[in-house]
């Protein structure tokens, strides 16, 4: 790894915890393995891995952690909404079921003799 690309990971690194994830770095030493010199992104309040998961451990790269933390989130897409954020989908978050409501019949008791 060369400065420059040292210089990034610190950068993205930094930007990672101001929008509230963790970056994390492949620790695979053998070149050969799957995952080496790869990156995750995690959420850090619920501690689930966000991108790099997905087909394998540490399956992102700088550009793919760069790319998805640039671009923005959701809540600025759709008008101020608040929603979770979906990559590269700009579809709030699910609504509430505001379906017809039941009611549950009360229960009738015997009368006593």
């Amino acid at each position: 790894m060369d400065h420059e690309d040292k210089v990034r990971e610190n950068r993205l690194r930094r930007m990672a915890e101001r929008r509230g994830f963790l970056l994390k770095k492949s620790r695979r030493r053998d070149p050969g393995a799957l995952g080496f010199g790869g990156f995750m992104l995690v959420n850090a309040q619920m501690n689930a891995i966000v991108l790099g998961g997905h087909p394998f451990e540490y399956s992102a790269d700088l550009d793919d952690i760069e790319a998805f933390l640039t671009e923005p989130p959701l809540s600025s897409r759709n008008g101020g909404q608040p929603g979770v954020r979906l990559r590269g989908s700009a579809e709030p978050a699910a609504k509430p079921w505001t379906g017809p409501k039941f009611t549950v019949p009360p229960i009738q008791t015997k009368k006593k003799r």
